[in-house]
């Protein structure tokens, strides 16, 4: 059988020839020469093999290309083709197969290629992607891609490091849903949940719960009466208040909470003493080796007074213990915290005492509204005061106070913080402000005190037995004092530095070191401003005894500025007093002292029984006298003054109120530029220096001097 494989028209007869000839015979016949000639074509093409054709009936004989000639075409099946089995005459019908199939009169339709059948993209256009509508591109077909992913041209392994161009974050990589894969900054407080810390909840009326260690009891509104003092033993018991109209109010002369176990928390409740005042009456608070408590944003009203004297909340033993941020409301007539080890080795360390606000403190007797004591066997270091606001209402309210015991260098008292704190007098106090004695290693800094005009009984900042202490930045306002303004007696080792002294009384100190049980020794006092208002000194170095030293003290860079007053006493900018004849090598030098032109008044004094002071590079100006020197072996050296003199023409004889050795001046004719004037050292004394004046002419001359 004939094999028909798709190939297009390739072979038609010539003209001319005698099958062209007959072409009229071929159609009358039911086919046509073109029909013919494009079979024949497809069966040459594709190689079929040999097909003998005879001419078709009523075509005549005749030979024909392709080795054609005359026969018998034998009868045959509708659908078939004319097909020479053999080389013959005999045409026989038939069936075309393989890759094609034929109607006719001329259709045929090809389903395969090779006996394969076509493919579907065989008649759709794949060259149009979107025609693509199943199946997976082989990856070796992939090009290489560019941009926030990148791959290799015949690999579909991509890697992705960008997203719209911007590098992914760690988190991209890591998964942050992991909260322990969170290895770094701060979660921000809006991201965080409500909180539920509570595990119990009582009601308002008596207080007294079981307390369970690790538990947390949430007051809301109301009053919850404490009648007797609750002891609590068990750890990490926390009190929260969720408004402060959750009040705590004892009841009777008793102590509040007894706190002995560690962890314990108090929040924002408000904590009613009641007034309470009779015998037995103790601390709201009472923290005993409770380490760790947090006592923090509460209110205590109608604190009362301890009796025995204690405190609002007492401190008597525990590590890192802090109060922060609590208001002592209405007034407070007792020590609002008092630290106070009271027996055997206890010890206080690591205290925080911060941002509380005591702004009615009037005690009826002389208390301190912060009290840190160190009883002697006991440890109290390491406490900080720090931001605490107190307003002192009557005469007996004070300042925030460390009492030590009187010592030289005291070593159980070490690295105390009092900063930042603000203390303020409405009325004149019996005593001191600051009371702060006894420890070594510590800051006093940026502390405000004020005596509000209404002066003050001792020193507004009243140091003593301080070592190595940086007393820096206190702003110590004393316009109505009678006392002086800093006090430090028996210290040494210590710095006082940058601090604003403004206003002090007839006879007091700006800065007094005094040396009374202890030393007074090696203590720089520099850079300070001190601004006297009345007769008054602005720094003082005092020995009051002969069993101490007072030596080596440096007072240097300052600036005291005198009232010019004529009063009684005599104002002195700064003296050097020796009553013993224990004080010597204080170093004074590059001051700025000036406003001292009052009667009597000495911008540098130095005592009789000082030994080996040295005054150096001064600028002393409008001093009655700019040096007074009593003392011993004393070095005075460039103390510099500036004068000036008048003179029509001649020599004149002028004395400037300072000691000098030697003189130097500019001198200018104020009428003739032309002519000039001269300047000469005659002598000095302790107190004075004298020079003459030469000017030339007739014109008046001012001569500046520059003695020294």
């Amino acid at each position: 059988m004939p094999v028909l494989f798709c190939h297009p028209r390739a072979w038609l007869p010539r003209e001319g020839s005698r099958d062209s000839s007959r072409a009229g015979q071929g159609r009358r016949a039911g086919m046509t020469k073109g029909g013919v000639a494009a079979l024949v074509a497809v069966l040459l093409v594709l190689n079929i093999p040999r097909l003998g054709f005879a001419a078709p009936m009523g075509w005549g004989g005749g030979g024909g290309g392709g080795g054609g000639g005359s026969g018998t075409v034998n009868s045959g099946t509708s659908g078939q083709m004319a097909y020479y089995g053999a080389s013959g005459t005999a045409v026989s019908g038939s069936t075309i197969g393989g890759d094609c199939t034929f109607t006719g009169p001329r259709t045929f339709i090809c389903t395969k290629t090779s006996g394969t059948a076509f493919a579907a993209s065989a008649t759709t256009d794949t060259t149009n992607a979107g025609n693509i509508a199943s199946g997976t591109l082989p990856a070796g077909r992939m090009p290489a891609l560019t941009g926030d992913c990148t791959t290799s041209a015949g690999a579909v392994a991509t890697t992705c490091t960008k997203t719209n161009g911007s590098a992914f974050a760690a988190s991209a990589t890591t998964d942050t849903t992991n909260a322990a894969n969170i290895g770094s900054g701060t979660l921000p407080a809006a991201r965080l949940p409500a909180l539920n810390l509570c595990t119990d909840y009582p009601a308002p009326g008596s207080f007294a719960p079981t307390w369970t260690a690790g538990h947390t009891y949430c007051l809301g509104a109301g009053t919850y009466t404490i009648g007797s003092a609750q002891a609590v033993n068990v750890a990490n018991v926390g009190i929260h208040c969720t408004t402060k109209a959750a009040i705590l109010q004892r009841t009777g002369t008793t102590d509040g909470l007894d706190v002995t176990a560690a962890g314990f928390d108090i929040e924002g409740c408000t904590l009613d003493g009641n007034s309470q005042s009779g015998s037995g009456t103790g601390p709201l608070i009472n923290l005993n080796g409770a380490n760790d408590a947090v006592v923090r944003n509460n209110y205590f009203q109608n604190t009362g007074t301890t009796n025995a004297q204690k405190g609002t909340i007492w401190v008597q033993a525990g590590l890192r213990d802090k109060i922060l941020d609590n208001s002592f409301t209405g007034s407070q007539t007792d020590t609002a915290v008092w630290v106070n080890s009271q027996s055997g080795s206890n010890s206080v360390q690591d205290l925080t005492v911060a941002g509380n606000k005591i702004p009615g403190f009037a005690p009826v007797t002389s208390l301190y509204p912060i009290d840190v004591n160190q009883n002697t066997g006991n440890v109290t270091s390491h406490t900080t005061v720090d931001d605490n606001l107190v307003i002192n209402t009557n005469t007996h309210g004070h300042c925030p106070a460390w009492h030590g015991p009187a010592a030289v260098q005291n070593t159980n008292m070490l690295g105390n913080d009092v900063s930042r704190n603000q203390c303020y007098f409405t009325a004149e106090p019996a005593g001191d402000g600051f009371h702060l004695f006894g420890f070594s290693y510590g800051v006093v800094a940026d502390n405000i005190v004020d005596d509000g005009g209404n002066g003050a009984g001792a020193a507004l900042l009243n140091l003593g037995d301080i070592y190595n202490t940086t007393v820096t930045g206190n702003e110590v306002d004393g316009p109505g004092s009678l006392e002086n303004l800093i006090s430090c007696v028996d210290c040494s080792y210590n710095t006082f530095s940058a601090n604003t002294l403004d206003g002090l009384g007839n006879g007091d100190v700006g800065i007094l070191i005094e040396s009374n049980s202890g030393p007074a020794s090696n203590n720089a006092i520099t850079g300070n401003h001190i601004r006297e208002t009345h007769n008054s000194t602005g720094i003082q170095i005092q020995s009051d005894t002969g069993s101490f030293a007072t030596s080596n003290n440096n007072v240097t860079a300052n600036v005291i500025v005198g009232a010019n007053s004529n009063s009684s006493p005599a104002s002195l900018g700064i003296a050097i007093v020796d009553t013993t004849g224990t004080l010597s090598n204080t170093q004074i030098a590059n001051n700025v002292i000036s406003g001292f032109g009052g009667t009597s008044n000495v911008c540098i004094s130095v005592g009789s029984g000082a030994a080996n002071t040295y005054t150096g590079h001064n600028n002393v100006q409008g001093c009655t006298a700019s040096m007074s020197d009593a003392g011993t072996s004393s070095t005075d050296d460039l103390l510099d003054g500036v004068a000036s003199v008048t003179l029509v023409s001649g020599t004149k004889t002028t004395t400037f109120p300072i000691p000098c050795i030697g003189v130097a001046g500019v001198c200018q004719d104020t009428t003739t530029a032309s002519n000039k004037c001269t300047i000469g050292f005659i002598s000095s004394t302790s107190t004075t220096c004298t020079a003459t004046v030469t000017g030339t002419g007739t014109d008046n001359c001012t001569c500046t001097a520059q003695v020294h």
